[in-house]
């Protein structure tokens, strides 16, 4: 009697023994042995539990919430008189925070990953931070500038998080 196994090796082969003697290795992965006639054990029927009906999982908004966002143009990192207005309108707040963060981003035109996105990034948390101290607010600022993000007009902000 002869049996074809592709990608499996046999093992502890004994002609004496009945089938149930072969063994068989498969891939490192387990030994299996096969059986013939009474050595096999008996089939035991299984259930299948019923599968849950598939429910959709809302969407959820991964982009990072910050308390302000001040917008900069395109390859620029300075402030425009509507940065400056929006300012402006945060300063009393800002000058009541104990710390602020402001994280600079950039979007990834010209690639995600060119030195030029980085230095803008930086650049602009840096202009949100010199117009900060030279209207008077103290607060220990944290900066921090996050690699070329999301081709988008709104990827290219200043993130102003403040702790009281």
């Amino acid at each position: 009697m002869c049996c074809a196994l592709s990608a499996c090796a046999l093992s502890g082969v004994n002609a004496s023994n009945s089938l149930s003697a072969y063994t068989i290795e498969q891939n490192t992965i387990g030994t299996y042995v096969f059986c013939a006639n009474d050595d096999c054990p008996k089939a035991t029927p299984k259930t299948i539990a019923e599968a849950l009906p598939y429910v959709p999982t809302p969407a959820v908004d991964t982009t990072p919430q910050y308390k302000y966002k001040v917008y900069f143009a395109l390859g620029k990192s300075n402030l425009n008189q509507t940065a400056t207005k929006h300012l402006n309108r945060w300063l009393p707040e800002l000058k009541q925070a104990n710390t602020i963060y402001l994280r600079g981003w950039a979007d990834s035109v010209g690639g995600r990953n060119t030195a030029i996105n980085r230095r803008l990034s930086k650049q602009r948390a840096l202009n949100v931070q010199t117009w900060l101290k030279k209207r008077g607010v103290k607060a220990h600022v944290v900066l921090n500038s996050q690699p070329p993000c999301c081709n988008q007009q709104n990827s290219r902000i200043v993130a102003i998080d403040i702790k009281e």
